[in-house]
């Protein structure tokens, strides 16, 4: 085998191993990042169960847990909110179907609204899982700092 063959060889052996490495952390990396900015501006941070289907979610979500602040708001625990905005959003905002979500939440009118996204980005919501968990615990601790 001559230089040229051998550059080629090795060359692709680097490019097929460098793809290896971008799919390992696709698939080990978290899947859902939060916006710190939707967690900053909200006023509550709950755990709900939403019901629906994939092409669309139910506006009654049940309560599961208060994350944020722990006190004053213990009593949403178990109750069901509305939130119409959850009949329109779609796999792009966070719709996986029927699951466990955690929801930022802002109060408007005596009832509660997803937060928005500052810049005119789209809000979302978040399935619950231990990626999740582990970014919103980050965010509280931040914001217990302010």
């Amino acid at each position: 085998m001559n230089f040229p063959k051998a550059r080629l060889v090795v060359s692709a052996v680097l490019f097929v191993s460098w793809l290896g490495v971008l799919l390992f952390l696709k698939l080990t990396s978290a899947s859902v990042i939060l916006s710190r900015p939707q967690f900053m501006l909200a006023q509550v941070y709950v755990i709900a169960d939403v019901q629906g289907s994939t092409d669309k979610l139910e506006a009654e979500v049940t309560v599961a847990e208060v994350l944020w602040p722990k006190s004053g708001e213990e009593k949403l625990v178990g109750q069901k909110i509305k939130l119409p905005e959850l009949e329109i959003y779609d796999a792009k905002q966070g719709n996986a179907g029927p699951d466990r979500y955690l929801l930022a939440l802002q109060r408007v009118k005596g009832s509660f609204a997803i937060a928005p996204v500052p810049h005119g980005a789209q809000a979302h919501i978040y399935r619950w899982e231990a990626g999740t968990k582990a970014q919103i615990d980050e965010i509280i601790t931040a914001k217990l700092k302010q």
